[in-house]
Formats: structure tokens, C-alpha cells, sequence
């Protein structure tokens, strides 16, 4: 990545010397269309007369206003004009002072625009991230002809459709298509195994000033993506090592690491609560469980063992710190490196609610013995409303009586004509419902209390979960 450098510490506003005005002009000015101030005698009463005295009825002036000093007003005028001068002459040095800046504020991006990713770290992101496809060095070619012919704005659009909107895809594209046409623009002996080199020097008839127009287009295309998409980008291209096996011995495909990568932004683009952070930890948890190349592992096939909820969930917590620090540590982080501190500064607790939050896997495998899969997906759902209930301030006891029920599945009797065939009656619904419910009571109590807004928001929650329970309880009781 391109460094950005740092604009220069130097106020361009702060001009000492023309701000160093004689001592008197301050005070003179006090005497201008004013009653005057009294003054202790002094010398310069001895030049002359320092009003006119000629006397009016009443103690008044010729012209009936307070007596005028010639003198001063004079010397007044003097100073008026100076500072007058010394005003255009520092709107002037302020005019220039930042037209000399905005000049060297152009120079820079201009410096940066022709700033390229190396070649061998573009490789190293694409091989740590599974990117690489067969498709893509004829995109890259394709996209060097078409700019070649003056066409860069169909060219994104399609690069766009064909790197599926992913913005750090594109931007990699974009970057190895600088590069191979770089590499033809020099005629270096590597160019002569690029196709896309040696396609861009045929095409472009061997003239450097055509190479220089396309490089140009190729950084313009890149400023804009950068400008519209940066967070994401910066993020992916800190954090491409971290997601391989997130737990389960089980290296990722290309598929899931985007969606992990995704995952990961929208935390550092978000705040630093607890709650939020647990949210983007299950949304990279549901993009894995429902993964088609997970499918397999989560119903126990091809010899591997299902995979619970609450160990992904885990694993991938560990992979957004380790992302985290990697970021912190970049050249250029996807944010600020304050926001990204903060969200380490909370990893205690995050960690802690996660270890929470696994107790889920128990309470699901009560609702669905036998069935991994769906096991894993009430778990995961469980585990979503333990963390919703953080950004709610109203509580009532039938909302979770219904969210019980839901989870229990649907009730019916078995007997009555129009009944689903499998499906259970309430008593055998409530048999599962209550001891849910009494164990999510539990998983809320166990949470740390930072996860929710203060001490009444998560007793108001647990009070309304027992009352819940109570009522599900007098109705298991009434069908005895």
C-alpha cells in the first residue's frame, strides 16, 4: 500500500511581524468620533497645543461636540492608514499561503495517484484469501484493451458485475492491470511471460504516452473506489491471513472468507458496545453455518463430527481480535487506530459473553435431539435474541412466552382433523418450552453486565423471563 503522507504542522494563518503595531495605535484609536480620556501630563504637551481651546457657551466645541485633539486625531489618521496596509498585506500573505498549499496539496495526490501496490504483496493477499480464479488474468486483459480503446466506464461496470460488487476484489483488479501494464510500458524481461504485457504493448503500438494515459484512467478508476469503499478495502487488505481455520480444522473457501471479511468491516465501521460487537461475531458465524461447503461437516458426513454453534461462535471472536491487532498494526488501518483500540479494550468482556452465549448449544440440543443442523441454527437464533434484548428497553412476559413456543415448535393437537401429520400437542410442546426458557433465564443472568445498558435493563429482562416461565408452568399444570 501507498503511504499517505502527513500534511506539514505549520499554522499558515499566524503572521508575527504584521501584527507588532506601535502601542499607541491602540490607544490613539480610542480618540476617534470619542469623549476623550483623561492623561496624566506629559511631554508631548510641550510641542503644541493639544486642542482647540477657543470657547463655545457652554463649554462646547465650534461645531457643539466634545473638543477635538488635533494632535492625537492627526497621528490617528497615521496610524488608521498603516493598519489599513498592514490588513491587504495580510490578506495577501493569507491568499498566497494557501494557494501555495492547495499547489502542494495537488502535487501530493498527484504523487499518490501513480502509487502502486507491489506486485509480490497483491500476490500474497490473493493466495492468503483464496481469490485467485482463471477468470481473472483475462479480466485484467480485457480491462487494459478496453481502456486502451478509451472505454473505462463500461470496463468498471463490468469488472464490477464480474468481481460479484466485491469492492477490495475490484480494487485488486484494478491494481494488477496497473501492473502488467507497467511492466509493458518499461519492457522489462517479466514482461515478456505477461500476456496482458505483451497485449497492452501491441495494442498500444509501443508508445509510453498511451501506457501513461491508461495508468492514469487506471488511478483515477482506483481513487474513486478507494474514495467510495476505503474502510472495506484497507480492512481486507490488513486481515487477509486471519481467517483460515476457524476452529474446526477445516481450511476456509474463498466464499467464506468474503463473508467473514465483511463481517469484520462492519464492526470497525460501527461502535464499540458490546452488544454491537457480539452482533458482527454471529453474522460471520451465520455466514459459515450456512455455508454449502459447511453443510457436510454440520450433518456429521464424510467422517467429520458436527460442529456446535457455540465453538464457531468462538473461533470466530478469536479471528476478529487477531484481525483487530493486525489492523492496529498496518501502515494504513481500515479506521482510526483509537476506534480500533476501544474495541480491544472491551475484549474481556466480548470473550466472556461468548463463553455465555455457548451455553445455548445445551438448550438447542433439548429442542432438536439428534439433528445437529438444527440444533446449530436454534442455537445460533438463541443466541441472537440473548443479544437483541441488549438494545430493548420494554420487556413483557408473553413475548417471551411466544419466543419459548416458537422455539419448542408448532403446537397442535395431534387429534384435531385438520392436524399436520407429526406434528405434537401442547403438552409435549410445554415439556420442552419450560426448561428452554428457565435455561435462556439462565444464559442472561450469567451475561456480563457491561453487555447491557445498566443494572435495570437486565433485571427488568430476567423479571419478565420468570413471568414467562410461570405462565407457561400454570399451563402445563391446567393440562395435567
Amino acid at each position: 500500500m501507498h503511504r499517505h503522507r502527513a500534511a506539514p504542522m505549520t499554522s499558515r494563518f499566524f503572521v508575527p511581524s504584521l501584527f507588532r503595531l506601535p502601542a499607541c495605535t491602540a490607544m490613539t484609536a480610542f480618540h476617534i468620533g470619542s469623549t476623550p480620556m483623561k492623561q496624566a501630563p506629559s511631554t508631548f504637551d510641550s510641542v503644541g497645543p493639544r486642542a482647540d481651546t477657543t470657547a463655545r457657551p457652554g463649554g462646547q466645541s465650534h461645531d457643539g461636540a466634545a473638543p477635538i485633539f488635533k494632535n492625537d486625531a492627526l497621528l490617528a489618521i497615521e496610524h488608521g492608514e498603516r493598519l489599513a496596509e498592514q490588513a491587504d498585506a495580510l490578506a495577501e500573505y493569507i491568499a498566497a499561503e494557501m494557494d501555495s498549499e492547495d499547489e502542494a496539496d495537488r502535487a501530493l495526490r498527484e504523487e499518490e495517484t501513480h502509487e502502486w501496490i507491489d506486485p509480490e504483496a497483491l500476490a500474497e493477499f490473493l493466495a492468503e484469501t483464496l481469490q485467485q480464479d482463471e477468470d481473472a488474468q483475462r479480466t485484467r486483459e480485457a480491462l487494459v484493451a478496453d481502456l486502451q480503446q478509451g472505454a473505462p466506464h463500461t470496463m468498471l461496470q463490468l469488472l464490477r458485475e464480474r468481481c460479484d460488487n466485491n469492492p477490495t476484489k475490484l480494487f485488486v483488479s484494478l491494481q494488477q492491470a496497473a501492473g502488467a501494464l507497467r511492466r509493458g510500458a518499461v519492457g522489462s524481461d517479466q514482461d515478456q511471460d505477461s500476456d496482458a504485457g505483451q497485449r497492452a504493448g501491441r495494442r498500444g503500438g509501443g508508445r509510453r504516452e498511451d501506457t501513461e494515459a491508461i495508468l492514469e484512467r487506471l488511478a483515477d478508476m482506483t481513487q474513486e473506489l478507494e474514495f467510495s469503499h476505503g474502510t472495506r478495502i484497507r480492512a481486507d487488505l490488513n486481515t487477509g491471513g486471519v481467517w483460515q481455520t476457524p476452529g474446526d480444522g477445516r481450511r476456509l473457501d474463498a466464499a467464506e472468507i468474503v463473508s467473514l471479511q465483511a463481517s469484520y468491516a462492519t464492526l470497525v465501521e460501527g461502535d464499540t458496545r458490546i452488544a454491537s460487537v457480539l452482533h458482527r461475531v454471529l453474522d460471520g458465524v451465520t455466514a459459515l453455518l450456512d455455508s454449502p461447503a459447511r453443510a457436510g461437516t454440520a450433518a456429521g458426513e464424510n467422517g467429520t463430527s458436527p460442529q456446535a454453534a457455540g465453538s464457531v461462535v468462538q473461533a470466530v471472536l478469536e479471528r476478529f481480535i487477531l484481525a483487530v491487532g493486525r489492523d492496529i498494526d498496518s501502515l494504513r488501518p481500515s479506521v482510526d487506530r483509537a476506534h480500533l483500540h476501544a474495541l480491544l479494550t472491551e475484549k474481556s468482556h466480548v470473550t466472556t459473553a461468548v463463553t455465555v452465549l455457548q451455553q445455548c448449544d445445551s438448550l438447542a440440543e433439548v429442542l432438536h435431539p439428534g439433528s445437529p443442523a438444527d440444533a446449530g441454527a436454534a442455537a445460533l437464533q438463541t443466541m441472537r435474541k440473548a443479544v437483541d434484548l441488549t438494545d430493548q428497553s420494554y420487556f413483557t412476559p408473553e413475548a417471551f412466552v411466544a419466543f419459548a413456543r416458537t422455539m419448542a415448535g408448532q403446537e397442535q393437537d395431534p387429534s384435531a382433523p385438520d392436524a399436520t401429520p407429526g406434528t405434537e400437542g401442547v403438552p409435549v410442546v410445554l415439556a420442552r418450552a419450560i426448561p428452554f426458557l428457565h435455561g435462556f433465564s439462565a444464559v442472561l443472568r450469567d451475561m456480563p453486565e457491561r453487555v447491557f445498558v445498566d443494572d435495570q435493563q437486565r433485571m427488568r429482562a430476567r423479571e419478565a423471563v420468570q413471568h414467562a416461565l410461570d405462565d407457561l408452568i400454570d399451563e402445563e399444570n391446567a393440562h395435567v
